[in-house]
């Protein structure tokens, strides 16, 4: 009987999968199908299940990519930049980098790009790895060297304020 279920399973998960790729069971037309994914990433966003939200940025990417005719402007691999923030909002900054990267390999406008670099030397900074964030910079200076070399100033002395705080304090 377990058998029975668990296959019932992997076809009800496959039988939606098929929907999914023509167009859903209810008869909506291929593209309502296709900005469901976008619709369920921003709902497990707001629940704060991340994990669940990143797959369905994936699915929406992938689905967009397939449109043959979608507008000259559009391009899909701007999700890339959300899926980053989530893992920023996990604290986890090799995993954003590496979708931020994908964005920026994949033609997003690059000020978007360098926004999100500097939100990770910021995140950097507030936990108090003011090393980690002017690392951050100085490897994507190139992309917008004026604000960079301005935040790299601002946490430069930020991190001398915070030594000389702690040299008092030791004291």
């Amino acid at each position: 009987m377990n058998q029975t279920k668990g296959l019932f399973v992997i076809a009800l998960a496959l039988f939606s999968l098929v929907g999914c790729a023509t167009g859903n069971l209810d008869g909506e037309p291929y593209w309502e199908s296709i900005s469901e994914h976008l619709r369920l990433a921003e709902r497990y966003q707001r629940k704060k299940q991340y994990s669940l939200a990143r797959t369905s940025y994936l699915h929406h990417i992938q689905a967009r990519l397939s449109v043959k005719d979608k507008p000259e402007w559009e391009n899909p691999h701007f999700y890339y930049l959300l899926i980053g923030d989530l893992f920023l909002s996990e604290a986890d900054i090799p995993e954003a980098l590496k979708s931020y990267d994908m964005a920026r390999k994949n033609g997003v406008d690059i000020g978007l790009v360098s926004d999100r670099y500097r939100l990770v030397a910021n995140s950097l900074a507030k936990n108090g790895d003011f090393d980690g964030a002017i690392e951050i910079l100085n490897t994507y200076h190139d992309y917008d060297p004026l604000l960079f070399d301005m935040m790299r100033d601002r946490l430069a002395r930020e991190k001398v304020e915070s030594e000389e705080a702690q040299m008092h304090g030791a004291q």
